[in-house]
């Protein structure tokens, strides 16, 4: 093996342990750093944008299905359907159940109320 292919591999291992450590401390403070509940975080966003971010749902509901106990005084009138996501991989080290709710409109579907929870937060 030449001194160059030595030196490239060399490089080549460092700069992974580099991305590799990056990515673990992001991951960890973006875990560490997280509020227990998040709401609203993703209103007037489309279907499609929510989806292109946390992928396919585990659970499609139509209508309006309650988190926990909790019920609004008013919903709007138009057809509501509910997703459930369970954000996983190395886009979303977050982790947690992120419930969003849809209203259709003219231009689809938009989410008019959504809430993110850390595992093990109970409601």
């Amino acid at each position: 093996m030449t001194q160059t292919r030595k030196r490239w591999i060399s490089i080549t291992g460092v700069a992974l342990l580099v991305l590799a450590g990056g990515y673990l401390t992001w991951a960890l403070s973006v875990r560490a750093n997280r509020e227990g509940v998040v709401t609203n975080a993703l209103v007037g966003r489309t279907e499609a944008q929510v989806r292109a971010e946390y992928g396919e749902p585990d659970t499609v509901s139509q209508g309006y299905q309650s988190l926990g106990a909790f019920m609004p005084r008013s919903l709007p009138e138009d057809p509501i359907r509910t997703l459930i996501f369970y954000p996983r991989g190395p886009l979303h080290p977050e982790g947690g159940t992120l419930w969003v709710w849809f209203v259709e409109d003219e231009g689809g579907w938009r989410c008019f109320e959504s809430c993110w929870f850390a595992d093990g937060v109970v409601f």
